[in-house]
């Protein structure tokens, strides 16, 4: 089955345009009831935060999970999380942000998943990628547990060797997701239990919304609305 990241807006030019041409096999049926905006969410952070958390991560009831980076995608990563009945634990050093996290029913927020350390994490899925953070999750997590890689805040990292090693830690990537992966996301939005936060911007916005999201200015995902 081929990637999601196949369509417009990566492998081809066209991504902003009102109306675009997607090959059949791309397409995915839109459910009655499911807004136009938060479908635009799921077709990108909500898949691949549905497939670093329950394909990449295997994370099921009871798990304990710590997530770094709560921005788009982190948020839409705890509620599938807590969809499936796991336990969340957030670390953002964004601390306008903790009270967002609160109200979605995680356990706890911290600014860094060393927080954490104690709780014995099944799986730590870092959404920031600036290697410090890699190397966190590493060591939050507990012997035997996984770390799921995501952001891609810098392109290279050091990793402490020894806890990989000797804690038997299991360091997976995880990029995008499937036409599957994004229906499941759908079913999760239908039934109430993901929603991503949205600010609409209008097709003149675009380049200015791209720059706030370098900056770390966007709680949650930015829509492109036409008229």
């Amino acid at each position: 089955m081929p990637a999601a990241i196949e369509g417009p807006g990566t492998s081809s030019n066209g991504g902003f345009q009102p109306r675009v041409a997607v090959r059949e096999d791309l397409v995915i049926p839109l459910s009655d009831g499911i807004a136009w905006d938060q479908a635009a969410a799921a077709t990108d952070a909500g898949l691949t935060s549905y497939h670093a958390m329950i394909v990449q991560g295997a994370v099921t009831a009871g798990t304990k999970v710590g997530l770094i980076g709560f921005g788009g995608l982190g948020s839409l990563g705890a509620q599938v999380a807590l969809a499936a009945g796991a336990e969340v634990f957030v670390a953002e050093k964004n601390e306008t942000v903790h009270g967002f996290a609160r109200e979605l029913g995680v356990t706890d927020v911290a600014a860094d998943i060393a927080a954490f350390a104690d709780e014995k994490l099944d799986v730590v899925v870092d959404f920031a990628g600036f290697g410090t953070t890699t190397n966190a999750a590493v060591e939050a997590v507990r012997r035997d547990g996984r770390v799921v890689q995501v952001g891609l805040g810098v392109g290279e990292g050091t990793i402490n060797l020894q806890a990989l090693t000797l804690n038997q830690v299991m360091l997976i990537g995880s990029q995008a997701g499937t036409p599957e992966d994004c229906q499941a996301v759908l079913r999760l939005i239908a039934d109430g239990k993901v929603t991503s936060r949205i600010t609409h911007i209008g097709f003149d916005q675009i380049g200015d919304g791209i720059g706030k999201l370098e900056r770390g200015e966007v709680i949650g995902r930015l829509v492109v609305l036409y008229d």
